[in-house]
């Protein structure tokens, strides 16, 4: 059985940049309104406070009990035919940052926040099993 390789691309990281909304300024908040997405933003801040800044739906309690009410009766049904669930393992992660120049400011995304992206995964899916490493930044 070959090992399978899963590669994760983290648009996240470069979605503000790329759509010119980060100041010139280090670190800076543009307080600008812009558009992303198809949707008008009065200001950097208000942006990154939705959390919307990687086309992430938010749920509400009775579709996130949906979601898992379903996968707990698909893993039930798995079970009752004798296939196991997969749980665990180690992903290699490749980062690409796109940027257009040096400096935070214009996308060139220091280590410091490619590695706390990393830990931020690792946090988030220890609970069952899986581990994130960073096998490559370009």
């Amino acid at each position: 059985m070959s090992a399978k390789r899963v590669i994760l691309l983290m648009g996240c990281l470069v979605a503000p940049v790329a759509a010119g909304v980060v100041s010139a300024a280090e670190g800076g908040k543009s307080e600008q309104p812009f558009k992303f997405g198809g949707v008008e933003w009065q200001s950097q801040k208000e942006f990154v406070e939705s959390g919307r800044r990687c086309a992430v739906r938010d749920h509400d309690a009775a579709q996130r009990a949906s979601i898992e009410s379903f996968v707990a009766s698909r893993m039930a049904a798995r079970a009752a035919v004798g296939e196991s669930s997969l749980t665990g393992g180690a992903i290699d992660v490749y980062f690409h940052v796109i940027n257009r120049g040096t400096g935070i400011a214009n996308g060139d995304i220091p280590d410091s926040q490619i590695n706390a992206q990393i830990d931020v995964l690792n946090d988030a899916f220890a609970p069952w099993g899986w581990s994130f490493n960073l096998a490559q930044v370009d």
